[in-house]
């Protein structure tokens, strides 16, 4: 049991560090293994949002929030980036009206 939880904290150390250093997209492979692997993980999910947010994605991001939440409405970085997400939508909006 202890090497598999060994397994699921190192993909979540490599994915933040991944994300530290601007490699969104490989941060969100890991982060969707961690999400497989433990699909109630709501920090994965929010993981997952930001690393979609970064890659210039809001919609699948927001997705991803939103499901973070249902599991832990409490999550700050979730609530923080879904807002973060919602607002970039809206930007887009307007350069496309």
């Amino acid at each position: 049991m202890r090497a598999d939880l060994d397994f699921k904290e190192a993909i979540d150390v490599l994915g933040e560090m991944l994300l530290t250093q601007g490699h969104y997209r490989e941060a969100l492979d890991r982060y969707r293994m961690l999400a497989r692997i433990e699909p109630e993980n709501a920090a994965a999910h929010s993981q997952i949002g930001v690393a979609l947010l970064k890659t210039g994605r809001p919609e699948e991001a927001l997705a991803s929030f939103h499901r973070a939440l249902f599991l832990d409405p409490t999550l700050e970085s979730a609530l923080e980036y879904r807002e973060q997400a919602l607002e970039n939508m809206a930007k887009e909006a307007e350069r496309t009206q």
